[in-house]
């Protein structure tokens, strides 16, 4: 169990996990004794009530370890969490883990995933002003979008891109997004 706790941990990429999410991909299982085991000895780090693997060991577990289980398990847990319109407060306390997860899922090619977990996470960047973060969310979502062959969801990122230069004052950037977003649009017949 605790090895379980630790590549967890590990897959997170020394991000903070909040105990939470913790319990719940545990299946409400908090594995507090573990934690308090794997602090003794080093292992993991507390930002109560949140938890890491210390940076040292995180590199070397991803090195090491074959984790591709424990990121579709956070990858799966992650979707289904946001999807249940979690409280805005734990949204932004999860946002570096969230996006963790999502590029991971991206390297790992989940094309499908990244989609689905970037659109729910999109907003929650809009609003917490991560503007690089939510810039490369989006190019993730194009990517995923592309290898797919989903021109809708291609189009609305580059809506959405191009939102984010306007708002930014990067006028010409935005013409040329939100010009492309209505040429795939009007080629696909999406009238709205």
């Amino acid at each position: 169990s605790e090895k379980q706790v630790i590549a967890l941990l590990a897959a997170a990429g020394g991000t903070i996990v909040l105990a939470e999410h913790i319990k719940g991909i545990f299946k409400g299982d908090s594995r507090q004794t573990d934690i308090q085991k794997l602090i003794q000895l080093g292992f993991v780090q507390a930002h109560s009530p949140k938890f890491s693997v210390t940076e040292a060991f995180a590199s070397s577990l991803a090195a090491t370890w074959d984790l591709s289980s424990w990121h579709d398990i956070l990858l799966k847990y992650s979707i289904k969490w946001l999807s249940q319109q979690p409280a805005s407060a734990l949204v932004d306390e999860s946002t570096n883990l969230l996006i963790h997860t999502v590029k991971t899922a991206g390297e790992r090619k989940k094309w499908s995933e990244v989609i689905q977990l970037g659109r729910a996470l999109e907003k929650f960047l809009v609003y917490y002003k991560r503007w690089q973060a939510w810039a490369d969310i989006l190019k993730l979502i194009i990517e995923a979008a592309k290898a797919l062959s989903d021109s809708k969801t291609q189009a609305w990122a580059l809506h959405q891109l191009g939102t984010r230069a306007l708002y930014l004052g990067q006028t010409s950037e935005a013409n040329s997004l939100l010009t492309q977003a209505q040429t795939i649009r009007k080629a696909i017949g999406d009238k709205a």
